[in-house]
């Protein structure tokens, strides 16, 4: 169904096809949902780092915030998209749940944005060892810090790997879990509904 190296070498090749402005996604099937994801967690990242610009006028942070909201919202629906893709994919095969399987902590659809952004963090610092406008210490330190999150992504590529084996055999339960976005919804976030009986009254 999913196996996490074919995953963790997509994020690779995608980042670095980003990075030149190409967004072609060279999946199909599930790991096409999964390039599809990706796109999403590769912008909101960037927002984020744009979003700190301590230079940035006030317009120009409110429009990044903006952005970020906007690439966070579309991040999280792609989550639930590859959770349904799973989904319909254990559907189709027809996998037998054992009755007092338990269901796990985590989706897949959230261990793989996991695994995006620390895909993401890994290309980020390993542009940052080839410096020559710095300090050995931080070289160093920046060495330090890869080194971490490449066994947090090989920790977290087996971990996934191990949930995947535990679907197939029917011994957890998958469960698709919808996002809800309480604070967009004027029916629900007190800033906006009384904003709107203001408004009306």
């Amino acid at each position: 169904m999913l196996d996490a190296y074919e995953v963790t070498t997509l994020h690779r090749t995608l980042v670095a096809r980003y990075q030149e402005d190409n967004l072609d996604n060279p999946s199909s099937g599930l790991l096409g949902v999964v390039g599809s994801h990706f796109e999403f967690a590769f912008f909101f990242w960037h927002a984020e780092y744009a979003a700190r610009n301590q230079q940035a006028t006030s317009q120009q942070l409110a429009d990044s915030s903006q952005t970020t909201s906007r690439y966070k919202q579309l991040r999280h629906d792609w989550i639930e998209n590859i959770d349904q893709a799973i989904d319909a994919w254990l559907r189709k095969h027809q996998v037998v749940v054992s009755n007092d399987a338990p269901q796990n902590s985590e989706t897949p659809g959230s261990v793989i944005d996991r695994l995006a952004i620390l895909s993401l963090q890994i290309f980020h610092l390993e542009t940052q060892v080839c410096r020559t406008d710095v300090a050995v210490q931080y070289i160093a330190s920046v060495k330090r810090k890869l080194s971490l999150y490449q066994d947090q992504l090989q920790d977290l590529a087996a971990a996934l790997n191990d949930l995947v084996a535990d679907l197939l055999a029917g011994r957890k339960r998958h469960k698709v879990c919808p996002h809800l976005k309480i604070y967009d919804d004027p029916t629900l976030n007190p800033h906006l509904y009384a904003t709107v009986k203001r408004r009306a009254g």
